[in-house]
Formats: C-alpha cells, sequence, structure tokens
C-alpha cells in the first residue's frame, strides 16, 4: 500500500459510453496503445531491467488479451490487480526501487457517467528517483495522449 508519493497525477473525464465498467475502461485506454509506445516500453524495459527494477514482459507489452473476470492479484496488460470492485479498479507494481499505482474511479457525483485516471509512483531508493525523474517527461504527455485518444475515438 502506498502511504506517500513522489509523484501523482489525475485526469477527469466525463464518458460518451455511460455504461463502462472501471475495467472496460483500463482496456479502452491501455488496451490501445500505439506500435510506437510499445517499442519505448520494451526498450525502457531492457535498459531498467538489469538493474533489478521489475518490469512487464515483452508479450504482455504488446498483447491486448483481456480476461473474462478479474480479481485481486490477476494480471492485466503485465500489472498486477491490487484492487477490483465495480467503482475502481487499481493496477500497479511493487519493485525494490519504485511502486507505481493506476487507479481508474467511477466518479458519478451528479449523475454524470464520470472517471477519474490516477497514477502515484513513490520511490523507496536513489535509482527509484532517478529512475522516476527520467520517465516522467514520457510518462506525463503518454498518460495524458492515452486518455485523449481514448475519448476521441469513442472507446471512453
Amino acid at each position: 500500500m502506498l502511504l506517500r508519493c513522489d509523484y501523482r497525477e489525475s485526469i477527469a473525464i466525463e464518458l460518451s459510453r455511460p455504461d463502462l465498467s472501471v475495467v472496460d475502461a483500463f482496456f479502452a485506454i491501455f488496451g490501445h496503445r500505439p506500435g510506437w509506445m510499445k517499442a519505448i516500453l520494451i526498450l525502457r524495459n531492457a535498459l531498467a531491467a538489469p538493474f533489478g527494477l521489475e518490469v512487464s514482459r515483452s508479450r504482455d507489452i504488446l498483447s491486448s488479451d483481456r480476461q473474462p473476470a478479474y480479481s485481486e492479484g490477476d494480471s492485466m496488460l503485465g500489472w498486477t490487480v491490487f484492487v477490483h470492485t465495480s467503482d475502481e479498479l487499481i493496477v500497479g507494481r511493487d519493485n525494490a526501487h519504485l511502486d507505481f499505482r493506476v487507479s481508474i474511479l467511477r466518479n458519478d457525483p451528479t449523475g454524470r457517467a464520470r472517471m477519474v485516471i490516477s497514477t502515484v509512483c513513490d520511490a523507496h531508493n536513489a535509482f527509484g528517483v532517478v529512475y522516476l525523474k527520467a520517465v516522467l517527461p514520457f510518462h506525463k504527455r503518454g498518460f495524458r495522449w492515452l486518455i485523449t485518444r481514448a475519448r476521441a475515438c469513442g472507446r471512453l
């Protein structure tokens, strides 16, 4: 469980598809990464793994396979499911250097279908801080781009 964080970001969106579940939203965003983004993730993993960072398998990055149902402890596109309720999905990974979480939260306070997509990262040591600083410029742009693209394509 993350109690503190070195980076956090959230984006709230109104859904054009109010029937979307949190798992549907996850796959609408992260199940449609373009080839260039998958290549960057695979390269990042090849560079980070020798330093002890646990990384997704290349086949998990390249795949958009979806199971019929998910429970805590399952894997979604290479990330561990930590929480799965009808209103929230939290996936991520714990590493010796850095822990991260991605949350997709259904938020309908005014009766409009809305979701808040968030990332939280917690660096544990100097390597984690350096790694986080190195990837944040790419993460910020990529995170927002994936969400904007999913919304523009009518998947959200």
